[in-house]
């Protein structure tokens, strides 16, 4: 019976710790860094820390560990690092797909208003 009720605690205890999100859903956050020209990561409102990989944006690769940094690569990060310097608030648009097989999240970005 303590083995049962153990587990009981163990499960609730976690799913309180865990954060469900909802297509169209948004959220408050932080920009914590800037890995490239479409990912960031960012302290969410809901959930904590996570990766984005921006959608509607694709950008040339720059750190990518299976491939050569690509033409206007650099440029495309300076850009974004420019735009979205730690500590800049932004709202995460949550998407139908949460996550991309790099366990990124998957989600629109809406940077002062627009996206």
């Amino acid at each position: 019976m303590k083995r049962c009720i153990f587990l009981f605690m163990m499960v609730l205890l976690s799913a309180c710790g865990s954060s469900t999100y909802e297509e169209g859903e948004k959220i408050k956050a932080d920009i914590v860094d800037v890995v490239d020209g479409d990912t960031v990561t960012v302290d969410m409102d809901k959930g904590g820390e996570e990766t984005l990989r921006l959608l509607l944006i694709d950008t040339p690769e720059t750190v990518h560990p299976d491939e050569p940094v690509q033409p206007y690569g650099p440029k495309a990060s300076k850009y974004a690092k420019e735009l979205l310097p730690e500590g800049k608030d932004v709202t995460v648009e949550i998407d139908t797909t949460i996550r991309d097989d790099y366990d990124r999240f998957l989600a629109y970005l809406w940077v002062d208003g627009k996206w």
